[in-house]
């Protein structure tokens, strides 16, 4: 009898940790041979028992694969906050252990080594070596041509099987038989439609983004090729070209990328012929690759062809919504909304400041308000700490679009490029008036919450500064407190809290005169914060410096030193870092 639940135990942070890394952080997990008792189900519950003994569960997986070692790969149907909790207290107690190993000595920081020069290569030699080169091209071409009809074939003929019957009815290929089926969507309402070479196909990426539906995406081109994406849970998982794009398959790409030789790309071909499975599932058989890995090398390959797929253009694209895909994929659904918003934020910083602000000057007097509905999409997105924070500015209160570079944590060129960045994506809205969406409820939470550090928290906390603050972060928080509460309308928040105000004004004035003074400000933080958390903090953001430096990233090392500076002022490198990063970000 198929097995139907099972469950995996963590020992230790450090396995915890590495299986996040590698599988649970992408909803996968294996199970390596002989860990179940039995041959598993195509559904299965699955508990994870945490290090601190926590069991979480049951959650509900679906089998992907079944490899010929007798291990079993698994998608997960969402991972529980308890399991993200748990992460964020293993790293924590990871961290602490390496600050208490730079303390002892016992862990140095890394540095850069010299690149080792190069030899002059022979005249004959390199002749030699441009053959041999010339040769492998060859063999590659040859190799690429084969892999891409075997996997043609593979295709062939379980979509045959799947059409004969042998799905249990259901037209998709059962447990074990794979392939990039496509299901047949006449007759299907379309969920959206448009063409490809304007913004529309990015728009349709973020509505799925948004709303997660699964189905496939078909773009019919004027060449006469088709291509397909398929969706799950608004990411796709996998794509298919008809005919097929020999650039597009994944032992080239892995090639091309240095990551098998020649001769393991034709051994791949080998178990290809002799097993009819695809690929990646030779690469696992021949040991190339874990099953964590290939998850990995597939998001590559789908990022791969998305870029190429967004690049095309002209031609039409149709999404249909399904029930469920034909397929279980081993790829989880990429976060395009991630990818897209990472692909603006590069090309903002080739925009010119003036084209920029031509965008923003009709939506001056409107107020900026984040679309509801995609919070969820929000947190996908990978955002670094301080598009956090500026999300959470826009979040919290009214602002129109003129009022946002001086309350923002940003600089007034970012500020604009997140603007169209998140406007362009359809993240954004701007509305004419502040009360409609801001209840008086909210004002209150506001107000009530701003009270209760004046009472409770430090004067970095009432400043909303964090305690490696420097002067420019404390009059950054300054000017964008006083926007948020102005000393010459304290009835902004109503009548009803002016009295509360007027406290909290009061307050952050007091935690801004000790806070702007350097001197008095290195005083309040010895008495809110150990020495030896001071101490090792500078070491820390010192050694990020210098990682920073290496890298040729003037503006993280400039961050970092001029806070090591700040709490560490009598250390010497610690100031030579920072003059050094701060004349070479001019």
């Amino acid at each position: 009898m198929a097995q139907r639940h099972a469950t995996r135990r963590y020992p230790d942070s450090l396995t915890f940790l590495k299986d996040w890394q590698e599988q649970l952080s992408m909803d996968a997990l294996l199970f390596a041979s002989g860990a179940l008792e039995d041959t598993p189900a195509s559904e299965m519950k699955i508990d994870l028992v945490l290090p601190a003994g926590q069991r979480v569960g049951p959650i509900t997986a679906q089998l992907i694969n079944l490899f010929p070692d007798g291990s079993s790969a698994f998608r997960l149907s969402g991972m529980p906050e308890a399991v993200k909790t748990a992460v964020g207290a293993a790293n924590l107690e990871k961290d602490k252990w390496r600050d208490y190993l730079l303390s002892t000595g016992e862990l140095s920081r890394a540095s850069g080594t010299a690149e080792p020069v190069a030899a002059p290569v022979p005249a004959e030699t390199a002749s030699a070596t441009e053959a041999a080169r010339a040769a492998e091209a060859a063999e590659v071409a040859s190799l690429r041509q084969r892999i891409a009809q075997l996997e043609a074939e593979v295709l062939r003929q379980r979509t045959a099987a799947a059409q004969a019957g042998q799905s249990g009815g259901s037209g998709a290929p059962t447990a074990g038989v794979r392939g990039l089926f496509v299901p047949d969507t006449r007759g299907l309402p379309v969920y959206a439609s448009g063409a490809i070479g304007d913004k529309s196909l990015r728009n349709l990426f973020m509505r799925l983004s948004v709303e997660k539906p699964t189905g496939l995406l078909t773009l019919s081109l004027p060449d006469g090729r088709t291509r397909w994406s398929f969706i799950q849970k608004g990411g796709p998982v996998g794509f298919r070209t008809d005919p097929m794009d020999e650039q597009e398959v994944l032992g080239v790409l892995l090639y091309k990328a240095g990551s098998i030789t020649v001769e393991q790309l034709a051994e791949s071909l080998r178990v290809m012929e002799e097993r009819a499975c695809r690929q990646g599932e030779a690469l696992i058989e021949m040991g190339v690759f874990t099953f964590a890995q290939l998850v990995l090398v597939l998001q590559k390959q789908c990022e791969f062809v998305l870029v190429r797929l967004l690049a095309e253009t002209s031609g039409t694209w149709t999404f249909h919504a399904l029930d469920e895909l034909p397929e279980r994929f081993i790829a989880p659904p990429m976060r395009v909304a991630a990818h897209l918003f990472r692909d603006l934020r590069v090309k903002a910083k080739t925009i010119a400041a003036d084209t920029l602000a031509n965008f923003l000057r009709p939506l001056y007097e409107q107020y900026v308000y984040i679309r509801p509905g995609v919070e969820r999409t929000l947190e996908e997105m990978r955002l670094s700490a301080d598009e956090q924070a500026f999300l959470k500015i826009v979040g919290a209160t009214s602002y129109r679009v003129r009022e946002m570079p001086s309350v923002s944590n940003l600089s007034r060129g970012q500020t604009a490029s997140m603007l169209w960045c998140l406007t362009e994506l359809g993240l954004l809205e701007f509305r004419e008036d502040a009360a409609a969406a801001r209840s008086e409820e909210r004002y209150a939470s506001l107000i009530a919450s701003r009270k209760a550090t004046i009472d409770k928290g430090s004067y970095f906390d009432q400043l909303e500064v964090h305690w490696m603050g420097t002067t420019d972060d404390v009059e950054k928080a300054w000017r964008r407190f006083k926007t948020e509460f102005p000393e010459d309308n304290p009835d902004k928040y109503g009548e009803k809290l002016r009295p509360d105000v007027l406290l909290i004004i009061a307050g952050v004035q007091k935690a801004y005169e000790t806070l702007s003074n350097e001197a008095k400000r290195r005083e309040y933080r010895a008495t809110r914060i150990e020495r030896v958390m001071i101490e090792q903090s500078a070491i820390m953001l010192a050694g990020k410096g210098d990682m920073a430096l290496m890298k040729d990233n003037m503006v993280e090392a400039w961050d970092c030193f001029s806070k090591a500076a700040e709490l560490m002022p009598n250390v010497q490198s610690y100031r030579a870092g920072a003059e050094q990063s701060k004349s070479g970000r001019r």
